[in-house]
């Protein structure tokens, strides 16, 4: 099994926010923190949970906010159980929160790591750069499951 024992006792070391120099984000010019975490620098982590570097999971998150960050939740837990790297998603805005959204054009995607701590991820389990994960693949999914029923057939609607 890939969890290594856990002693309560000793805490875990707290995350340290990892970030390139070279990365220019939007709105740091008004003076906002950089968000971009340095994968380079989290890839020498030890994170307390080891899962196989060789075989990664992500995935494709649906509905709104609490929708998608419950279903990452969902996605950690099955990484840990499927023995996969996680790769961090993509989240989507929301168009009745969010006027500017736009599915036409890639500004509705929203980078991981403006939902959550990155860092603290990697600390806690394998992560890989969703930025690079397509030349560990070769470009594409050797395989793809379903882990909800219904959700695109309209099986769960009332008539």
């Amino acid at each position: 099994m890939p969890v290594r024992d856990h002693d309560h006792r000793n805490q875990p070391p707290s995350p340290v926010r990892i970030i390139p120099e070279d990365v220019l984000e939007p709105g740091q010019e008004s003076g906002c923190p950089k968000w971009y975490p340095d994968w380079s620098a989290l890839a020498e982590l030890q994170p307390r949970i080891k899962l196989d570097p060789n075989k990664f999971l992500t995935p494709v998150l649906t509905y709104g906010p609490n929708n998608q960050q419950r279903g990452f939740r969902e996605t950690v837990f099955l990484a840990v159980k499927l023995n996969r790297t996680i790769v961090p998603p993509g989240f989507f805005k929301h168009s009745r929160t969010d006027k500017e959204e736009d599915s036409e054009s890639d500004a509705h995607i929203i980078a991981p790591w403006h939902r959550f701590d990155i860092s603290a991820l990697a600390t806690m389990m394998s992560t890989a750069d969703p930025m690079k994960i397509g030349n560990e693949c070769g470009g594409h999914f050797q395989s793809y499951f379903k882990v909800k029923p219904g959700y695109c057939s309209g099986i769960g609607q009332i008539k």
